[in-house]
């Protein structure tokens, strides 16, 4: 069983080996190199966004091990998916779609979402567009030369969320 907690400082030890898991084996699948954004493999961006208080920041637990995390900025009626990587062993469990219906349901009030994610990755694509429902809004250029794409999510306010 999933369940989610605050992540705390003293969580980044355990949680920056699978942050660097996550990201290293997803680019060895689709670029057979090691690549993720700058701070992932000395775990300086998980710490940037315990510390910031925009951020909210949980911890992913299954069965009270710690599997993941997700990173979330709002700004009114969207938010910014910042960050969600889940454990490499947990792939192709269906986690990840558990994952963003927990968001989706926790953060309910959310009008749109943003999510960027590397062109090269067709795995993040795949969960993204197909599975969770966003569709392409942009491209960038980020600083290491790599294009990402920027995809949205514009939510049912029907029920007056």
């Amino acid at each position: 069983m999933l369940h989610f907690d605050d992540l705390k400082i003293s969580d980044l030890a355990e949680l920056k080996v699978i942050f660097k898991e996550s990201f290293d084996d997803e680019a060895n699948i689709h670029i057979n190199s090691q690549d993720g954004p700058a701070g992932y493999e000395d775990g300086s961006l998980l710490r940037d966004y315990v510390l910031d208080d925009a951020i909210i920041s949980k911890k992913i637990l299954k069965d009270n091990k710690i599997i993941g995390c997700y990173a979330i900025e709002k700004d009114f009626n969207y938010y910014q998916l910042q960050l969600l990587f889940i454990d490499p062993q947990y792939k192709d469990a269906g986690i990840g779609i558990k994952v963003w219906k927990h968001i989706e349901e926790s953060y309910n009030r959310a009008k749109k979402w943003y999510v960027e994610v590397y062109e090269f990755s067709e795995r993040n694509k795949h969960f993204y567009i197909d599975k969770c429902g966003f569709h392409f809004v942009r491209d960038m250029i980020c600083s290491n030369g790599r294009k990402k794409l920027v995809l949205m999510k514009e939510m049912d306010c029907s029920d007056d969320r």
